[in-house]
């Protein structure tokens, strides 16, 4: 599982990063991405960035724990569109 806040590549049960401490049970995203999904190519889960050639998996429909296993599930770095609050956290459909 990558971290949200370093990129670490931890082991899939790892509930803190191993490189920096992040709880990596709370999802956030500390540097979001400025391209606008309205604009990309897919349909309405998966869209594909041309900027930096990454599939991007809308993420406001799912349950905190659906996005965790995303993420678990993922041998790569997972670029995400949602929702988040001000301190970046993002908010699910729970």
């Amino acid at each position: 599982m990558f971290c949200s806040t370093c990129g670490g590549d931890n082991p899939a049960d790892a509930i803190f990063c191993h490189h920096c401490g992040t709880d990596l049970r709370n999802l956030a995203i500390p540097n979001p991405c400025p391209k606008n999904w309205e604009e990309m190519e897919g349909d309405a889960s998966t869209r594909h960035c041309e900027s930096c050639d990454k599939d991007v998996v809308d993420v406001t429909g799912m349950s905190k724990t659906e996005a965790i296993e995303l993420f678990e599930e993922s041998t790569e770095r997972v670029c995400v569109h949602g929702r988040a609050n001000r301190d970046g956290r993002l908010l699910f459909g729970e």
